[in-house]
C-alpha cells in the first residue's frame, strides 16, 4: 500500500507518462504545473487555446513550452470541446 508521496511517483513512474489534454490552457497556474508534471515525466501534454495567450503566459511565468503540443483553437469553449 503506498503511504507516501514519494511512494506513489515511483509508482506513476514505473508506466508510460499520461497523455493529458488540456483547454483552455493560458492560465499561469496550469502551465506551472503542467511544466512540473513534465520534467518529473509524469505526462505529456496537448495545450488546446489561443497560441499566442498560451505563449505569452508561459514566457510571464518562465514556463518552457517544449515537449508540449499547442492545437490553436481562438475560442475558449471550443477549445474545451476540442480537448475532450
Amino acid at each position: 500500500m503506498i503511504t507516501r508521496y514519494a511512494e506513489l511517483i515511483e509508482e506513476v513512474l514505473r508506466s508510460e507518462p499520461a497523455r493529458v489534454a488540456v483547454a483552455a490552457a493560458q492560465d499561469d497556474a496550469v502551465l506551472q504545473a503542467c511544466q512540473s508534471a513534465y520534467e518529473q515525466k509524469l505526462a505529456t501534454f496537448s495545450l488546446f487555446g489561443d497560441q499566442a495567450r498560451i505563449e505569452a503566459a508561459a514566457q510571464k511565468v518562465g514556463v518552457s513550452l517544449d515537449g508540449m503540443r499547442i492545437v490553436h483553437v481562438a475560442d475558449d469553449m471550443q477549445a474545451a470541446m476540442q480537448a475532450v
